[in-house]
């Protein structure tokens, strides 16, 4: 690992250089659970180019936007973690509060999710209908919170571990390989569980995949040698700007292509659905003014295939269909079979009471019955 590389162990470390850290494995976990939606679901594309454009919006959308959450999440551990490290001066064991301490960036940023999910949880089946359901929805919200924070510290410990070259390896290799065992429960063998569910496991995901990325990352930077964290303010501007603007140019032309946007919302694509609903109020005015456009153009193309159809100076006057043909005239009086039999008479016929209708006994004879012949019509015949 050369001097350049970013070191977790740096304290203070300035928010601008958490930031390019943040972006580097943010965008790498977007990828990561990008191609593990990719695959799960593009066997059930059936044009090439369906499958093209899916992948292709699965990592515009799914890198640019775990690149600003790992910017957003790298500016607020930088920025409080010099007052950790004040505070952890101060203490006995500096080393120890200061591990007690760093998750603390990562728990206020989950904290509102882990809280909703504490809240939904209480809004379904029987539990919707417990007593003093907030108290428990709120200390339910207070668990999850501490469920965070135990998991981030656990994670940090790892990735903060020093480690022989072959126990990181392993252990990176571990941890992307639990990443995608996640993302093949929940797209395989939970599939219908509640949305925020799927959205756990997303984050779940996602936190395994940065965790590999970076035990991996003496190992994934040789090759690629240009390749490094933005460490500039001018470069990770230019990074987040170019990041938003291809997550905006994704989601505003998701109407080009049907077929890719039902497959971005599939159950087999797990993580791509739990973000486009975690993106829903981005997409509702694009939506909207799809629909309105896409009604717009379905009654432009009615009207011109009504006038393609009329024939010559007609002016689209209603006209009826021809009567149908019927052996009947009425509902009692039979008639010949080029009688043509009102449409008022056939609703009454079809209309009338089920208890009215003649309906052949089930133990009748197929045949017609006959009477039997006595003296008196042998005589008269």
């Amino acid at each position: 690992m050369t001097d350049s590389s970013p070191q977790l162990d740096e304290a203070p470390r300035p928010a601008l250089r958490c930031a390019g850290v943040g972006v580097f494995l943010g965008a790498g976990a977007g990828l990561v659970t990008a191609m593990g939606d990719f695959g799960a679901q593009w066997l059930w594309l059936q044009l090439w180019g369906d499958r093209a454009g899916f992948l292709l919006r699965l990592i515009a959308i799914q890198l640019s936007l775990g690149a600003l959450l790992g910017a957003l999440g790298g500016a607020l551990a930088g920025a409080l973690e010099a007052r950790f490290a004040a505070r952890a001066a101060n203490s006995a064991s500096p080393a120890r509060t200061l591990a007690r301490l760093r998750p603390l960036s990562g728990t206020l940023l989950l904290a509102p999710g882990a809280v909703m999910v504490g809240q939904l949880l209480f809004t379904g089946g029987k539990m919707s209908m417990m007593p003093y359901r907030s108290v428990f929805a709120g200390l339910l919200g207070l668990v999850l919170v501490a469920g965070v924070y135990v998991a981030l510290r656990a994670l940090l410990a790892i990735a903060q571990a020093p480690l022989a070259p072959r126990a990181r390896r392993l252990a990176g290799t571990g941890a992307l390989l639990l990443s995608g065992i996640l993302a093949k429960l929940d797209q395989t063998f939970l599939p219908n569980l509640y949305d925020y569910l799927h959205a756990c496991l997303t984050v779940a995901q996602a936190a395994l995949a940065a965790l590999g990325l970076w035990l991996l990352r003496e190992d994934i930077l040789p090759p690629l040698a240009g390749l490094r964290p933005p460490q500039r303010r001018g470069t990770l501007a230019s990074t987040l700007v170019f990041a938003v603007g291809a997550l905006l140019a994704t989601l505003l032309t998701l109407e080009l292509n049907q077929n890719v946007r039902v497959a971005l919302v599939d159950a087999r694509a797990s993580n791509s659905r739990s973000v486009m609903l975690a993106l829903e109020p981005l997409l509702a005015v694009s939506r909207r003014d799809a629909s309105d456009e896409a009604i717009a153009v379905a009654r432009a193309r009615r009207a011109e295939r009504d006038r393609s159809t009329r024939p010559e100076g007609d002016q689209g006057a209603p006209r009826l269909p021809p009567p149908r043909r019927t052996s009947c005239s009425s509902p009692s009086t039979p008639c010949g079979p080029t009688t043509w039999a009102p449409t008022a008479t056939r609703r009454a016929a079809t209309s009338a009471p089920r208890s009215t209708r003649s309906r052949p006994s089930p133990w009748s004879s197929s045949e017609p019955t006959r009477r039997p012949r006595t003296a008196a019509t042998r005589c008269a015949r």
